[in-house]
């Protein structure tokens, strides 16, 4: 019987690591992903974002990944800074929720911004990593 209990025990405890090494993988991504946006690197959201991500921002405009990497490189939207203040990572089926509050400053057709956001995420793992599938923001007062 204590045999059974012990591998038992030992194989939550695997399974526990591996949700949280996901996660942990997920967090980079996501923080990759944030300094991709600031430092305008093309090729690093080529590889995070998921062919068919969605990109809803707060004000309920939606991009596709061919939007965000065109606005980008236009600088019709230009994210000056993200600042992360808290980020929590779950494992649902074979995708990754992340929700996360985070303080945003930029440019939107040259108009300055500045505000905090709560954003809930779906990630997907796939032959290039993690990459995200969905994205919606929404701004906090």
């Amino acid at each position: 019987m204590r045999k059974i209990l012990l591998i038992v025990l030992f194989g939550v405890l695997a399974l526990a690591t591996h949700a949280q090494s996901e996660a942990d993988e997920v967090k980079s991504a996501l923080k990759q992903l944030e300094q991709a946006l600031v430092q305008k690197k093309a090729d690093d959201l080529q590889r995070l974002l998921h062919k068919e991500v969605l990109f809803g921002h707060s004000n309920g405009w939606i991009q596709k990944k061919e939007d965000v990497l065109k606005d980008m490189k236009s600088g019709f939207l230009v994210y000056r800074k993200l600042d992360q203040d808290s980020v929590f990572a779950e494992r649902n089926g074979k995708k990754m929720h992340v929700r996360e509050y985070v303080k945003v400053e930029g440019e939107v057709n040259g108009t300055v911004f500045s505000t905090r956001l709560f954003v809930s995420q779906l990630w997907i793992k796939t032959r290039k990593g993690w990459q995200l599938q969905f994205r919606q923001s929404g701004r906090l007062s």
